[in-house]
């Protein structure tokens, strides 16, 4: 159990770290503020972490792995909300409900593809 908390744990902090470190390096490539080039590139940033957050999550994990996957995809899930809820910047709440949908989709389909992958390892 343990295993499968810390699982989530490097799965959350992964997906978050991968989300900064890609949104720290697209970031020069956008000071003319193309909204709609933006608005992509963060998505698809989103989602790769997220994929990333929920193998990592289902790989760490020894036994039941999908709880703990849908463990993280609640955690991202109330995440988003809580950004909704906090952020009044102007950001449009589409934003924030996109990157919420995508953040846990990723997360379930990280897991999913970890879960259904089995690791054959080849005699050499």
């Amino acid at each position: 159990m343990l295993r499968g908390i810390v699982g989530a744990l490097v799965g959350y902090v992964t997906f978050y770290a991968a989300t900064r470190a890609i949104a720290f390096a697209v970031a020069p490539l956008f000071e003319p503020d193309p909204r709609t080039v933006l608005l992509v590139v963060s998505a698809a940033s989103t989602l790769f972490a997220a994929i990333l957050g929920g193998f990592i999550t289902a790989h760490i994990a020894l036994f039941d792995r999908s709880t703990y996957v849908l463990g993280l995809a609640a955690f991202v899930l109330v995440g988003g909300v809580r950004s909704m809820i906090s952020y009044s910047d102007g950001t449009p709440i589409l934003y924030e409900l996109l990157y919420t949908v995508i953040g846990v989709t990723g997360v379930v389909l990280g897991g999913w593809v970890r879960i259904r992958y089995r690791w054959r390892r080849t005699a050499r």
